[in-house]
């Protein structure tokens, strides 16, 4: 939207008036205004009419020269009827005397610069120059989104070509403002605009299913992983418990072999304090194991001692 128009101005004329257009394109093009005239922008080759439709839509300003001649011409009418259609901006210029029933109605109603008013040719082109760069960044705007939407019909309405992000606000700024500004915003700009709105509303509801989307995949991983944890960590105290009683089943077994030994010993009558120690080592086994042999050790510390 910030791009500059193909041309600042599409001079509309008869080609027996070319010698004082051609003398214009000059002065134009000196004051910094690029101007489409088609004795330099048609190729032999190329379709008549859809070029010059074409420039008349990528033009910021359409001026149609008046004269007997150009109101005749039927590519003339086209030309205005293009530009109007397009709600171009139209600075009409008078250059010879006309009889007005014959100019195009929409070009009637249009306050029209008179050539002849003007003392010499620099003070006309002044005042055209003038004309042409009035309130430029609306018609500029203006010119821009009808390239654009232009571009988007052509395509057959594809979505590509709409307008998005900043473009797409600035776009509905510049249409807001349009019922207060000349020219007016055209038809195609306006379903554009819309149809731009829509898609990115439909985009950003498709962006906001998808985060949702994307946050219920992730609340489903971290309970999955969650659960997984779970049962890692039940798994990891299960290998403890089982761990825990295989060495409560060692130990209780050294405790065992400890205690009859110590019992063996005193029966014998051999080594006392040998089989006390046993004993005593029996019961530090079986500390270790929350007593379970306690009834049974207890009796052996009696026997021995």
């Amino acid at each position: 939207m910030d791009k500059k128009p193909m041309r600042d101005v599409f001079i509309s004329y008869s080609r027996r008036d070319g010698a004082l257009i051609r003398e214009l394109q000059i002065s134009l093009k000196q004051n910094g205004l690029e101007a489409w005239i088609d004795w330099n922008d048609i190729p032999p080759s190329s379709e008549f009419l859809k070029e010059i439709f074409t420039a008349i839509e990528a033009s910021s300003t359409f001026c149609f020269f008046i004269s007997q001649d150009s109101i005749l011409s039927e590519v003339c009418r086209d030309e205005i009827n293009h530009a109007v259609k397009y709600n171009k901006r139209i600075i009409p210029v008078l250059i010879s005397n006309v009889d007005t029933n014959e100019v195009p109605k929409s070009i009637q109603k249009i306050n029209w610069i008179d050539y002849h008013q003007y003392k010499n040719f620099q003070s006309f082109v002044k005042e055209l120059i003038s004309a042409i760069n009035t309130d430029l960044d609306w018609t500029h705007a203006h010119t821009l989104l009808t390239i654009r939407s232009r571009e988007w019909e052509k395509s057959g309405e594809d979505e590509s070509k709409l307008l998005y992000g900043n473009d797409l606000k600035n776009a509905e700024q510049w249409l807001a403002h349009g019922p207060e500004k000349e020219p007016k915003p055209n038809l195609i700009q306006t379903q554009f605009i819309f149809q731009s709105r829509k898609n990115e509303n439909r985009r950003q509801r498709i962006r906001l299913i998808s985060i949702a989307f994307g946050f219920f995949i992730a609340i489903v991983l971290s309970l999955i992983a969650f659960n997984q944890y779970l049962k890692s960590e039940e798994q990891r105290k299960e290998a403890e418990i089982q761990t825990i009683n295989a060495n409560r089943k060692r130990d209780i077994s050294i405790a065992q072999n400890l205690m009859r030994e110590a019992v063996r010993q005193q029966k014998q009558g051999k080594q006392d304090e040998l089989g006390a120690l046993l004993a005593r080592q029996a019961y530090i086994f079986n500390q270790r194991n929350n007593g379970f042999l306690l009834t049974q050790l207890d009796e052996v510390f009696r026997e021995v001692f």
